[in-house]
């Protein structure tokens, strides 16, 4: 009968690395960076009871599948597998990756794949004739498949657009040093275990791994995350009428004030260090949430990054003050922990 068969949630996971020669001199932290990638999926497999399987290729000159669908609490060291050198078939990698994961039986279980791909340049080997297929490729791909792609500038992130990859599931890293490598792999952490806790609550696959969007930030995805509410008697929020400044803002209202209990509302795109907390207000209840999983369901790095405003029409984005004189936006809201 199939109501006894096991629908356990089963990701196939395929990481794509640039092997070409500009690679090498940081291929010790791209071995390292990998391998604790593996390892954070092996232990979040365990923390959700989930199965991840992983595949792993390399591209330069030519593209090679060195690791195939094996599960990630076995998955061995790439540091045998990965040698830098040649040119760069960023294009005939994607496609090999999506041509072999298709070949993966999906008779039992909730399937879901995800692709992510590492390179430091622009694609430069591929066959020509696979250059144009690559997009419709992407856009005809069943819901539950997200391939992402991390490169190294806006001149990347360009092409990766017109090469189809949808914009939410691109990013950009710093691929001139190791510590660049680690920022990279911390970004691909907090996107892949936000996309692991939305497996638990039904999602499949996502357009913006990297960014924030509505599909991210639901009931759904904030119970799986773990959030509770801030009790109501724990926090205000205070309308700003005219131009402010934190501190005496606060002061004025009649609130004591202390660094990192005022949180402001966020209205354009800016940087947010690694260390800030994020609280999120749900519209409709007007429930507050605060905490470490709030940054992971916002996908925040560890590492400061560019953070949108626009995540959805149901919630509103706060982020953490820390300093005394920062400037307030007239039309905005505060909200002070108490």
């Amino acid at each position: 009968m199939t109501s006894d068969i096991d629908q356990s949630l089963i990701t196939h996971v395929a990481i794509l690395v640039d092997a070409s020669l500009s690679m090498r001199d940081i291929s010790k932290a791209v071995i390292k960076v990998t391998d604790a990638q593996v390892k954070h999926l092996a232990q979040r497999s365990t923390d959700l009871d989930q199965e991840t399987r992983v595949s792993f290729y390399t591209f330069a000159s030519d593209v090679n599948c060195v690791v195939y669908d094996k599960d990630a609490l076995r998955t061995p060291s790439i540091k045998n597998f990965y040698y830098p050198n040649g040119m760069t078939k960023l294009v005939d990698a994607v496609l090999k990756a999506i041509e072999d994961l298709e070949k993966t039986a999906t008779i039992y279980g909730k399937h879901a794949f995800l692709i992510v791909v590492l390179t430091d340049g622009q694609e430069n080997f591929s066959v020509k004739t696979n250059l144009p297929k690559l997009a419709p490729r992407l856009k005809n791909l069943p819901d539950n498949w997200t391939v992402a792609v991390m490169v190294p500038d806006v001149m990347g992130r360009r092409d990766a657009l017109q090469l189809g990859f949808e914009p939410g599931n691109i990013a950009q890293w710093d691929a001139s040093s190791d510590r660049g490598v680690e920022e990279a792999g911390e970004v691909i952490r907090q996107a892949t275990n936000s996309y692991m806790n939305a497996r638990t609550s039904g999602v499949s696959g996502t357009k913006s791994i990297f960014a924030g969007s509505p599909q991210d930030v639901n009931k759904d995805t904030i119970t799986a995350a773990g959030l509770t509410p801030l009790p109501t008697d724990r926090y205000v929020l205070v309308p700003v009428h005219k131009k402010s400044v934190i501190r005496e803002f606060v002061l004025e209202c009649g609130y004591f004030f202390k660094v990192g209990t005022v949180f402001y509302e966020l209205v354009k795109s800016e940087k947010i260090q690694g260390d800030k907390e994020i609280a999120i207000f749900e519209r409709a209840t007007s429930k507050v949430y605060i905490g470490a999983e709030a940054r992971d369901l916002l996908k925040l790095p560890a590492i400061e990054t560019r953070v949108r405003p626009d995540y959805s029409q149901e919630y509103i984005i706060y982020v953490q003050s820390k300093s005394v004189n920062r400037n307030l936006d007239p039309g905005t809201k505060v909200l002070i922990r108490i």
